[in-house]
């Protein structure tokens, strides 16, 4: 069944700018397994959808973020870097992700590109006995061994090892309820997890919206853009309290601007902040 969702969206640039590993181009779009599997093309600003289950059409929306209004929640904190990276791609939305293939997938991301990531998490999703993302125990009863020979490195160590911990009992939706240090301090505990890792998770995956993932293209646009200076957790901290409850979303704009727009690549500035 197809449907129409409407809400201003850039696929193309949602489904790859770094937040997500799970889609693939597909004929005329893009398709997933996740949440039932779906297939989504470009229909104006908005999404034509295929999917099996209406009653997932809630969730889909949900995915999409499509209801959120980013110009009134940067507001009060827009500056001229983040207007640059609003217009260079206003139609890009943070995805709220299933938390599990999100862990995967930014495990798999360290010392990573993009396409890797995503071939990598084919192979994981290659583990699951039924439709979508493998399930922990599935992963667990691969064995580490074969993470390994499916190309995965030492990150093997780390997903076995935390697919160990959630199968376990980790109880991933109670770092909903945390604040948001004491839910970083949480999810670390699960192996490969460091603190920009973190980040990620509790920022495309479990809500907490001051995340703020610093790598090297944030560093070097909080220290070009903004005059901040420090390690990546100085930087993080400064840009939170500059950015305060939206910093994660600022975060997602700035970071696809930083990736794929022009200023970069010519060594200019945006404008300073104001």
């Amino acid at each position: 069944m197809e449907f129409r969702l409407k809400g201003r969206i850039d696929l193309e640039a949602t489904l790859f700018s770094g937040q997500s590993f799970v889609w693939e181009r597909a004929e005329n779009g893009f398709s997933t397994e996740i949440l039932g599997g779906a297939r989504a093309r470009q229909l104006g600003d908005g999404i034509c959808l295929e999917i099996a289950d209406e009653a997932r059409l809630p969730a889909w929306r949900e995915y999409f973020d499509l209801d959120a209004d980013y110009g009134e929640r940067l507001a009060p904190v827009m500056d001229a870097p983040l207007a640059a990276a609003i217009a260079h791609c206003p139609g890009l939305r943070m995805l709220r992700q299933p938390f599990y293939s999100t862990l995967c997938g930014f495990i798999l991301s360290s010392n990573n590109n993009i396409p890797r990531i995503m071939g990598l998490m084919r192979k994981l999703e290659g583990l699951a006995t039924k439709e979508g993302f493998p399930m922990p125990e599935e992963i667990l009863a691969a064995g580490e061994e074969r993470l390994r020979q499916m190309g995965m490195g030492y990150r093997a160590r780390y997903i076995h090892g935390s697919a160990r911990l959630m199968a376990g009992g980790f109880n991933w939706q109670a770092l909903r309820d945390m604040d948001y240090e004491s839910a970083k301090k949480a999810l670390m505990t699960l192996p490969g997890v460091g603190g920009k890792v973190a980040d990620c998770v509790l920022l495309f995956a479990v809500g907490h919206s001051q995340a703020f993932p610093v790598d090297v293209w944030m560093e070097r646009a909080l220290k070009g853009w903004y005059g901040l200076s420090g390690s990546p957790e100085a930087l993080r901290r400064q840009a939170v309290e500059r950015f305060g409850a939206q910093a994660g979303l600022a975060q997602n704009f700035l970071f696809h601007y930083a990736r794929t727009g022009p200023e970069f690549r010519r060594g200019a500035s945006p404008g300073a902040a104001v």
